[in-house]
């Protein structure tokens, strides 16, 4: 009889020891740690860079006019600005000051190589229709990238940090889209350089381009038939291969505006070149204290799921006795100061860009409006 007395207490102590066990879970707890860490490394990587293309953006250095260079032989006139990067939270506020110039960027190798081959003497019409659809897809990528990067730009500058990784997600969900229209009117726009031919000798050094009238039936039928070829082409890619084609040049825009450098300017050394690796360093030493803040409350809610109520609250105090300064871990203080000159925040007002096109039609260039 005692046995089967004992049986409940013994089945009770069984069940409080799993449900111990259950409540003390050390290996998930460091599982959610590095996740966490992880997670949040990345998150706040992604911030930087959306943070570095907001300030190229209001430079406004992205190759957004078909009239200029890259995509022609015309130089553009950027006026330089000053871009507040890194704001503190100071009485008033200020930031550091980046700069990126025109003059120290990297070449853009595809556009460069589309150009030099629109200017080949003995292109053809076709292939010009080709190269120009190709660039145009470049073209719109650019402005959309500038368009938003420079909106997203006018949000303070810790809600850009909080929020950028966010809205250029659904940014790049709807950028296709729009590419896609774009890609169908300039496809019909486009089809122009079906209708023209090229003239130029084996002397001149540059395209002559001429129209193709009724006066040359077979050249005129020939122009007619290759119209309708594409257009067909177009219905049958359309939902196909052009997305394909604009989401890979999308991604390409998007990953060159990693390469453009800036100028910084230094405690006691002037400015100094960076790049979007030093941007990054200098970002994680100006927002340490939201990181921080970020991953110990991640760390103190995978304590409280994992390792039980006791631990939670014991993680909740020692967080305290270390942001108040009891424990000396200089956690919950950023260091920029100490790299970065700070001075009063500038105008946050994108740069003015003009072109030269006096030259466009020089020789028998493409015509400007195009």
């Amino acid at each position: 009889m005692s046995s089967i007395s004992n049986t409940p207490d013994i089945d009770e102590k069984k069940a409080d020891m799993n449900k111990s066990d259950k409540d003390f879970n050390i290996i998930g707890f460091l599982k959610s740690v590095v996740i966490s860490i992880i997670t949040i490394v990345i998150y706040f990587i992604i911030a930087s860079i959306i943070l570095f293309n907001c300030k190229i953006a209001q430079s406004n250095i992205l190759p957004t006019d078909l009239n200029c260079f890259p995509y022609e032989n015309n130089k553009s006139f950027i006026d330089p600005i000053l871009t507040n990067i890194f704001v503190q939270n100071t009485d008033p506020l200020s930031s550091a000051k980046l700069e990126i110039p025109q003059k120290i960027q990297s070449k853009n190798v595809i556009l460069d190589m589309i150009r030099e081959l629109k200017y080949s003497p003995r292109i053809g019409g076709t292939k010009m229709f080709l190269l120009s659809q190709l660039e145009s897809m470049f073209h719109t990528n650019y402005n959309i990238l500038n368009v938003y990067y420079n909106l997203l730009n006018q949000l303070p500058e810790l809600a850009i940090v909080i929020l950028g990784p966010i809205f250029t997600f659904f940014q790049m969900l709807v950028s296709p889209v729009i590419c896609l229209f774009s890609f169908a009117y300039y496809y019909f726009v486009n089809m122009k350089w079906l209708f023209k031919k090229n003239t130029s000798s084996g002397i001149s050094k540059i395209p002559k381009w001429e129209d193709i009238t009724l006066l040359e039936p077979f050249n005129y039928s020939l122009s007619l038939f290759l119209t309708f070829v594409f257009i067909i082409i177009l219905f049958c890619s359309f939902f196909t291969v052009v997305p394909f084609v604009e989401i890979c040049i999308m991604f390409f825009c998007v990953f060159s505006m990693m390469g453009y450098k800036g100028v910084i300017q230094k405690e006691n050394k002037g400015f100094s070149e960076v790049s979007i690796i030093d941007i990054i360093k200098y970002f994680f030493s100006s927002y340490k204290v939201t990181i921080m803040a970020f991953l110990t409350l991640n760390i103190i809610s995978s304590v409280f799921s994992n390792l039980g109520q006791i631990y939670g609250i014991v993680s909740i105090i020692i967080v305290l006795l270390i942001y108040f300064n009891i424990f000396k871990i200089d956690l919950y203080k950023a260091n920029l100061s100490n790299k970065l000159f700070l001075t009063q925040l500038v105008e946050n007002k994108q740069a003015t860009k003009s072109c030269d096109i006096s030259k466009i039609q020089e020789g028998g260039k493409r015509p400007k409006n195009r």
